[in-house]
């Protein structure tokens, strides 16, 4: 059973909106929307750990421990109008989800649990895995070396072949 009330449970069809702005942006809250990994804050719609006073390695860490900055910013309206028998189901829903130009794994991370725990109520059972490894990257703890095949398939650096190869096309 999930831990919170998804969108698909409530019965609402998301149309996810994502939006870019620049690196190390400042941002306030926006009804519906959710900076991540940029905004120069961790309150409610806005999820940005290098803003230096939180003790989160990753933007990704602030979802999962933190899920009133991402699911109760988003949902919060929604459940509102739900206890007020207001919520019709069958509706379409278009929260939007801005992160900084050119994500960098850690965003992606983050912006797919937030999209898991606001459709489905939960996270996905990798989460905490997922979590850690995330931040590993981010704060550059994963050692890289070419000569030993197994470095080569992690998933972060595929992700990073591809935005080179996004920007070379």
């Amino acid at each position: 059973m999930a831990r919170f009330l998804g969108a698909r449970e409530l019965g609402i069809t998301i149309e996810w909106r994502v939006r870019f702005v620049p690196v190390g942006s400042t941002v306030r809250p926006l009804p519906g929307v959710v900076y991540v990994d940029v905004g120069g804050s961790v309150e409610p719609g806005i999820i940005d750990h290098h803003q230096g006073t939180m003790a989160a390695e990753s933007a990704s860490e602030i979802v999962l421990r933190q899920v009133e900055c991402s699911y109760g910013h988003l949902m919060g309206p929604l459940l509102r109008q739900m206890e007020e028998g207001r919520l019709s189901p069958g509706g379409v829903w278009k929260p939007t989800l801005i992160t900084h130009s050119g994500p960098d794994w850690d965003a992606v991370v983050a912006t797919y649990l937030i999209r898991r725990i606001v459709e489905e109520g939960d996270f996905p059972s990798c989460a905490e895995g997922l979590v850690a490894y995330s931040a590993g990257i981010d704060q550059g703890r994963y050692r890289i070396d070419r000569t030993v095949d197994r470095f080569l398939y992690a998933p972060h650096l595929g992700y990073l072949a591809l935005q080179h190869l996004l920007i070379r096309a």
